[in-house]
Formats: C-alpha cells, structure tokens, sequence
C-alpha cells in the first residue's frame, strides 16, 4: 500500500469511480423518489440538487484527472464543459485547486467517507 497526493492522475481516476458509484446510487434513489414518494417534492428537490452538484464535481475530478499539472481552469481545456458555479468553488484566479466540501462528500477524503 502507500501513501499518495490527493492531485495525483490516480488519485482523481480513483474519486471518479467512486463519484460514479454515488451518481448511480443518487439516480436510483431518485427514480424511486418520483414514483413514490412524488408527494415529497422538497425530498425530490433535494435529490436533484444533490445530483447536480455530484455532476459538477464529476466534471473538475474528470478535468484534474487529464491535467498535466495540479493547476489549472477547465478553461484551459476546450473538452470541459464551462460551468461558472464550479470555476468559483474549485478554483482560485491563478488556477489554485480547492477542495470544497463537496468533493470530500463524493468520496474524496481519508477512507472515502462512505464510498
């Protein structure tokens, strides 16, 4: 085993299997919140934020993960869809990576939470 950076290539390859494991679960969750529970929307509401949120920090994890340093903009990268919400959250003007909460909720910190 071994110790690793959280912006190593591995590292962001790893938290992208794990963020596609909770978007699966996040999905199926709310699917089966439509059907039968339509008469909860704040619970529906909810789920859907959640997922939108989990898509945003799918695309900055799917971005570092194909970065050539651990700095950068996915405006440096013509494939990363623009999103304004992620550049402010995940990123400082001179293209310092953050860690917002969100990221360690996906699977990000030390023993991956409940991945």
């Amino acid at each position: 085993i071994g110790y690793y950076h959280i912006s190593t290539k591995e590292a962001y390859k790893v938290l992208l299997t794990r963020i596609d494991r909770h978007l699966i679960k996040i999905h199926n969750d709310l699917s089966c919140a439509k059907l039968c529970c339509f008469w909860n929307r704040p619970h529906v509401k909810s789920l859907k934020e959640k997922a939108v949120n989990m898509e945003r920090v799918r695309n900055v994890v799917h971005f570092r993960s194909k970065a050539i340093a651990p700095c950068g903009t996915p405006n440096d990268v013509s494939d990363i869809v623009r999103d304004p919400a992620a550049n402010n959250w995940y990123y400082v003007v001179d293209g310092e990576w953050l860690f917002p909460s969100e990221m360690y909720a996906c699977g990000g910190g030390c023993g991956a939470g409940d991945a």
